[in-house]
């Protein structure tokens, strides 16, 4: 009797407790939920980033035997880059390949000649050199990435409108005419984004394959980077934009020569910070998320 008796007295306690537990709880998120409310006019935008991608793949389905292929890589201030980041040869280094960075095929390789005066002319342009003496079914696929964190300033944004001459793009182009950003409407004058309709140009680049294989065989090549800006314009709204270069061609059968493959380059696919805005104002200059 006397050990449920301690049971029974200790039952009211723990239901009190239980109780204080509840409404300090309530009072814990009604606090949260109106810090995120009084939050959204005075500590955004945030979080402002960026996100630079590379991908290259040659993929075959049969064997092909003494492959070298030179394919263009993304250039920025004639040095080859994705974002802020300059290539190197260990980013392409893959057992049983080998690989090398070339200003242009014909600068050292005597035997391969390409074509000159390409709009992105090939003193800007670099290569990546991929060869290897049996190159199995399958696909060689390279991905890089560069991402920044945290900036302190729209002005550190990719130019995603104006890429060309600005950020990393694939050189050399060819029947190429860079596409201009054009603003749509505004549909609310208090808004603090601008909208730009996605701009479009098609574009061609020279390739160099050199391999035998079976006469029904494909090889598809793709090249492509990417930029992208991201911030987090108010409590639950993120907001993007980019700018995307693109190249996709296929091979059939054995080569010896270079080629052409075609591809599609858009710029403005997203929203913008208007920064005439009072919310940008503010956010300049004070300076916000300065480490």
């Amino acid at each position: 009797m006397i050990f449920l008796e301690l049971i029974d007295l200790r039952i009211p306690w723990i239901r009190i407790i239980s109780h204080k537990s509840v409404i300090f709880s309530i009072i814990i998120c009604v606090i949260l939920l109106s810090a995120g409310c009084l939050s959204t006019t005075s500590d955004y935008p945030k979080f402002l980033s960026t996100d630079s991608e590379f991908v290259l793949e040659i993929e075959a389905n049969a064997p092909l035997y003494n492959a070298t292929f030179y394919l263009p890589l993304p250039v920025k201030n004639s040095k080859p880059m994705v974002g802020n980041r300059i290539l190197i040869r260990d980013d392409f280094d893959k057992k049983g390949y080998t690989v090398a960075l070339s200003r242009t095929p014909s600068q050292s390789h005597g035997n391969v000649t390409f074509h000159t005066g390409l709009q992105g002319s090939d003193n800007d342009a670099w290569y990546i050199q991929v060869s290897a003496d049996t190159w199995p079914k399958g696909s060689y696929r390279v991905e890089v990435r560069n991402r920044s964190h945290d900036l302190p300033s729209p002005h550190f944004f990719l130019d995603t409108l104006y890429p060309m001459g600005n950020e990393s793009v694939i050189l050399p182009k060819l029947d190429f005419s860079t596409p201009e950003p054009r603003k749509k409407p505004t549909i609310n004058p208090l808004s603090d984004l601008i909208s730009y309709n996605s701009e479009k140009s098609k574009q061609s680049t020279l390739i160099y394959s050199n391999y035998s294989t079976s006469l029904d065989s494909l090889v598809i090549i793709t090249i492509q980077t990417k930029g992208t800006n991201l911030w987090l314009n108010d409590y639950d709204s993120w907001v993007t934009n980019d700018y995307n270069d693109f190249f996709y061609g296929g091979l059939s059968g054995k080569h010896s020569s270079e080629s052409y493959i075609n591809g599609e380059f858009r710029i403005g696919d997203g929203n913008y910070p208007d920064l005439s805005s009072s919310k940008w104002q503010r956010f300049i200059e004070q300076g916000a998320g300065q480490k």
